[in-house]
């Protein structure tokens, strides 16, 4: 339905009052003021100034209404996960849908906590003009991309309109990784398939047989024997769960337990080397940061996962972490606990040891002011990291120990 000619001059009303900055309301202000005192003390002087004032805004709002535009906009994030380090690419195309040419005109995407300039050429009827914006990544992050708006207003800054032409899209900026030896190599060279004293009814080891109750699978009925039973009893296989190769990671996100945020880093690049070596693998990975269990399904996931972590004042010591995560890290066979140098040792090893005596802890401490150097904390572990490359040798080492 059409709007009548009053509800039409309220909108235009409602936007050009929107449009006008801070500034051009102080403008307005002083247009005001001078006026009146023009009137009041007879200054002709206040009078020029009150119709200058006016006249600026009223070219401003002119400005605006004729550059008022249509148009077509898209933005594709060509590169939504890149290695902290790397580029990311935004590609903005601009169309002109009208018959009728454009002027040039300037637009800008959010990135981040800023803003990067678009500008816009003349663009002729149906013409699109494509900006390539490249985002410079210096630290670990997922970064908000968008929306893209067109900016237009005067030169002298006393109106503004901005309008929204897009959604916005997630960059995430992955930690770096280094490539680790196969960990089945190491802590978990014997797990794979070892016996536990816990009874199933189905799994690959075979533990002994026992009488038939009510619930049992009857595939696992052992007629054989059964049919020496000379009461007819029916016997069944009983078998004991085995241990499959599951890693653990856990990653303090207590200021305290770092020195300095490249420590962090350190730290998280870490839990992500490990993780995508244990998942290429195809070993199950639990991550746990900070008390919260990650995505850790796949290697994309885990990454995407750590990009968002940081240090937390509110975040739980290693102890309470692993305490409320124990669900989670109950079928784990080796976890890796990762800290900086601020971790006091035994506050870490009791941590670790909080995981239970069925999983293989080892600590990894950042410690960017030292040397890269293996070592045990009592029976426990300990590799203190000063350079992400010294990782996989590390490793090594701690597994042949």
């Amino acid at each position: 339905m059409a709007r009548s000619a009053p509800e039409r001059l309220r909108a235009l009303a409602r936007l050009v009052w929107g449009s006008i900055t801070p500034l051009g309301r102080s403008a307005l202000g002083a247009a005001v003021a001078c006026w009146l005192l023009a009137a009041w003390f007879g200054w002709a002087e206040l009078a020029v100034i009150a119709a200058a004032c006016l006249l600026a805004l009223l070219i401003g709002i002119g400005f605006l209404l004729a550059s008022r535009t249509n148009l077509r906009v898209a933005s594709h994030l060509a590169t939504p996960r890149v290695v902290v380090g790397n580029d990311a690419l935004v590609e903005v195309a601009t169309t002109n849908p009208s018959n009728r040419r454009l002027l040039p005109f300037r637009m800008e995407t959010r990135v981040g906590d800023g803003v990067a300039p678009l500008h816009v050429p003349t663009l002729l009827g149906g013409a699109t003009h494509q900006e390539d914006v490249h985002i410079a990544t210096s630290r670990r992050a997922v970064v908000p991309v968008g929306p893209v708006r067109s900016v237009q207003g005067d030169p002298l800054g006393l109106v503004r309109r901005e309008v929204l032409w897009t959604g916005t899209d997630d960059l995430f900026v992955h930690p770096r990784t280094v490539a680790v030896g196969a960990l089945t190599t190491g802590w978990m060279r014997d797990l794979e398939g070892e016996t536990t004293n816990d009874r199933s009814p189905s799994d690959v080891a075979f533990h002994t047989l026992r009488e038939y109750v009510v619930g049992d699978d009857r595939r696992h009925v052992h007629w054989r024997t059964t049919a020496r039973q000379a009461d007819g009893k029916l016997m069944v296989r009983e078998f004991v769960d085995t241990r499959r190769a599951h890693l653990a990671l856990v990653l303090s996100l207590a200021p305290g337990d770092y020195r300095s945020a490249d420590e962090f880093e350190l730290a998280v690049s870490v839990v992500g080397s490990l993780g995508l070596r244990a998942l290429a693998d195809e070993q199950q990975v639990t991550c746990v940061a900070g008390g919260h269990v990650l995505p850790s399904y796949h290697g994309m996931a885990l990454l995407d996962a750590l990009a968002g972590v940081d240090l937390d004042d509110a975040a739980p010591d290693l102890a309470t972490t692993i305490g409320r995560a124990r669900d989670a890290l109950s079928s784990a066979s080796v976890g890796v606990v990762a800290a900086g140098s601020g971790a006091e040792t035994g506050r870490v090893r009791a941590a670790a040891d909080r995981m239970g005596q069925h999983v293989h802890a080892i600590i990894v401490r950042a410690d960017l002011a030292g040397e890269s150097m293996f070592r045990r904390a009592a029976q426990t572990p300990l590799v203190e990291l000063a350079d992400l490359e010294d990782l996989p040798r590390m490793i090594r080492v701690a597994a042949a120990s």
